[in-house]
């Protein structure tokens, strides 16, 4: 992680509840496992799940958390605004075709 381009692969899709990316890194792979769910009252719930593993997993542990520790939970509530955001437009525009 870092310094160069890394290939992110769609792993799973639920659409609308799942979705889980991985990238393969030398001798290890690291994923990310996005959960979407409703909230009772509107907006929505999201969960993340980061793991690294396989043989060379310890060796990358730095360089991802330097990469990603401190911005997942900024970068999560980035998502959740934007879904929040394009369910309430889309909320909006099923009441205007219906009005």
């Amino acid at each position: 992680m870092g310094g160069g381009t890394t290939e992110w692969v769609v792993a799973e899709v639920e659409p609308e509840r799942r979705l889980v990316i991985g990238a393969a890194l030398p001798d290890a792979t690291l994923r990310f496992e996005l959960g979407f769910e409703d909230k009772a009252g509107g907006g929505s719930v999201l969960t993340q799940r980061v793991s690294l593993f396989g043989p060379n997993a310890a060796a990358h542990l730095e360089g991802v958390d330097a990469g990603f520790g401190t911005s997942l939970r900024d970068g999560m509530h980035a998502v959740r605004d934007r879904i929040d955001a394009a369910r309430q437009a889309a909320n909006a525009q099923k009441r205007h075709d219906i009005g």
